[in-house]
């Protein structure tokens, strides 16, 4: 009950930044709802960062149009829910789809995309520290493969069941 109130408190106060166009507030509440998450960190997950997540998505739906640029925070988050989705589910994800596409292409094509990802992923966890935000950034870059360690290691019942009623 205590985390609701809270949570919805934090809803209204983004809310009302973002309408009010207060972009630093409106910033700090987004970032902060995008911690709470814990998408960084499955192996820790509880409910209470599936309400957070639930409380940015619901921000997002209500003052979508006064975000600005803090929708690369809100898009991020929901890319790492859907990541964290289809590893528990045991669906493949999209890596694993497009890197079998490759495959079927040709071998040379599927190496140099391999390198220009691995290129464009470091560049971007270097811009990312270049622009204030190194913590977040660098967390949000965690790479699949520690995911999935993650996953396997904290098992089901701490992990990503958290969207359940």
């Amino acid at each position: 009950r205590l985390l609701a109130i809270c949570l919805a408190g934090f809803e209204a106060a983004t809310c009302i930044a973002a309408q009010l166009r207060v972009s630093n507030l409106r910033d700090v509440f987004v970032v902060s709802l995008c911690n709470f998450t814990h998408l960084h960190s499955p192996a820790t997950m509880k409910l209470k960062n599936g309400l957070a997540f639930r409380s940015l998505v619901s921000v997002a739906l209500q003052v979508g149009d006064h975000l600005g640029e803090r929708w690369l925070e809100v898009l991020r988050c929901i890319s790492r829910w859907e990541l964290l989705q289809q590893i528990a589910s045991g669906m493949p994800t999209d890596a694993v789809l497009f890197a079998a596409a490759g495959e079927k292409a040709g071998g040379k094509g599927s190496a140099k995309e391999q390198q220009a990802r691995k290129l464009s992923t470091a560049a971007g966890a270097a811009d990312a520290a270049g622009a204030g935000g190194a913590q977040s950034m660098d967390t949000m870059a965690m790479s699949e493969a520690s995911i999935k360690s993650a996953h396997l290691g904290a098992g089901k019942e701490e992990g990503l069941t958290v969207h359940q009623d």
